[in-house]
């Protein structure tokens, strides 16, 4: 359950009763607490907007201090616009904000940039964070990248590399790719060749009720000091907010930001050694697919000027990358989002802003245990009703849906022309915005050890 699905339940009255339903909505929308969790789409939706429903919510942000969190993992385009008006904000609301990365991007240099101004530095609150990280000896990056690697070419590696005793994190840039590298170990473990391990697959391709269920499995087994040793393989979805330790890793080429995550999966404690080793390696193309060359391309030089990065060199890389990036990244986007929408008040032009693209991409609820089968049903009872309000309906939907969310997919419009899958409205006439996988087909569907079959992939 969110924190806005909590407030709607904390009694408001000063007797210790429960305000009116819709009552209780407003104030959540309109973020009336005094510590508020949401996230980075809802926070920048609230602000880059021309709707009165996210800006009930607006006014809420003056004088008060914003935390946020991995801020790398904003979209590049949208940096200089973010940046630039986190310092208007601070300037004229108020208020105070919090990046915490272990991977800091220049967004307030790409907003002061923008913004036409000189860089203004922001107050440290780790003054001495470049000694605290030089103490730290826990991994390196080991660099693979002079070649191009088919599956076959990384198994190699991985034999190579890896001891048998250990615990390996195996992250591909691509839901195929990580699928196609599960599969070649599934098989060397069948036939012998991966002996005593335990081999598990994660990936946004799987619903995040099972997610869960991975990382708690995942994170019970290495625990065990005396069980069997774990392979996990993953995409981009293990690089931020997972608390897990490998022993070894091996990341596909990516941003380097995106690398130091991967890394920050291995030896976390500091409890195996020094210097457990991240290879770092290309994998065909795969990376161009998902990441734009100018991140690419500056995380290569530095790979193939160092080679190899002991932990304490992190700090120093990072600094070389962002400040290449801050000097080189393209500001047409921002900079249009900026004049247009932000100076001249062309409020329709903010309707641009998109930081997570959704078009052309299609949620699935898998109707994949007893509790999904509950919740599909909830949803059908409530949206059929005729004894709640409107307000009433809204807010219980909203509980509902967002449990609802831990049984689906995203999954890109065009791949599912010829398929079988249904609408929600096949299941008992109720019509929803997403689609509906019933318990009879998850089999055709879904693979409940990677998740959406590949035909559709996301």
């Amino acid at each position: 359950m969110s924190v806005e699905d909590k407030l709607l339940t904390i009694p408001s009255t000063e007797e210790g009763e429960e305000l009116p339903l819709d009552q209780r909505l407003l104030l959540t929308e309109a973020w009336e607490a005094d510590v508020v969790l949401t996230t980075f789409v809802q926070l920048c939706h609230s602000i880059f907007t021309n709707r009165n429903s996210p800006l009930r919510k607006f006014h809420k942000l003056a004088g008060s201090i914003v935390i946020l969190d991995e801020v790398q993992t904003l979209p590049e385009k949208y940096m200089p616009l973010i940046g630039a008006v986190l310092r208007k904000m601070a300037e004229y609301y108020g208020t105070r904000f919090i990046l915490m990365t272990a991977t800091q991007p220049k967004l307030l240099e790409l907003g002061d940039r923008l913004l036409g101004q000189s860089f203004c530095k922001p107050i440290e609150l780790l003054p001495s964070h470049r000694e605290y990280f030089a103490s730290f000896t826990r991994t390196q990056l080991i660099s693979r990248i002079e070649r191009k690697r088919n599956a076959e070419d990384f198994f190699s590696l991985f034999l190579d590399t890896r001891q048998p005793h250990q615990s390996a994190l195996v992250v591909m840039n691509t839901i195929r790719r990580s699928k196609e590298i599960y599969q070649l170990l599934k098989k060397a473990q069948s036939e012998g060749v991966l002996r005593n391990v335990e081999i598990f697959y994660l990936s946004t391709n799987i619903v995040p009720w099972q997610r869960s269920q991975v990382i708690e499995a995942v994170r019970e087994r290495l625990a065990d000091s005396k069980g069997n040793p774990v392979i996990l393989v993953s995409t981009q979805a293990i690089e931020a907010g997972v608390d897990l330790d490998f022993d070894i890793g091996y990341r596909d080429l990516a941003p380097l930001e995106s690398i130091i995550q991967t890394a920050g999966r291995v030896n976390r404690h500091g409890k195996k050694g020094e210097l457990c080793p991240v290879y770092v390696m290309r994998l065909e193309e795969d990376a161009q697919y998902i990441y734009g060359s100018h991140h690419l391309n500056w995380t290569k030089k530095l790979l193939e000027m160092y080679q190899e990065v002991p932990e304490p060199l992190f700090p120093r890389l990072l600094f070389d990358y962002y400040q290449n990036l801050a000097k080189h990244l393209p500001m047409d986007i921002s900079r249009d989002l900026w004049n247009e929408a932000i100076c001249r008040l062309n409020l329709e032009k903010l309707n641009e802003f998109q930081l997570i693209e959704t078009d052309g991409v299609a949620d699935v609820f898998i109707e994949l245990t007893e509790e999904a089968t509950e919740l599909a049903d909830e949803y059908e009872r409530v949206m059929m009703a005729t004894n709640m309000s409107f307000y009433e309906k809204r807010a219980v939907l909203r509980r509902i849906t967002t449990t609802m969310s831990q049984y689906m997919v995203q999954v890109r419009v065009n791949r599912l022309v010829d398929s079988q899958l249904a609408e929600f409205a096949a299941r008992g006439g109720v019509k929803a915005n997403f689609l509906w996988v019933s318990p009879d087909q998850v089999d055709a569907f879904y693979d409940v050890q990677t998740g959406f079959k590949e035909a559709y992939l996301y």
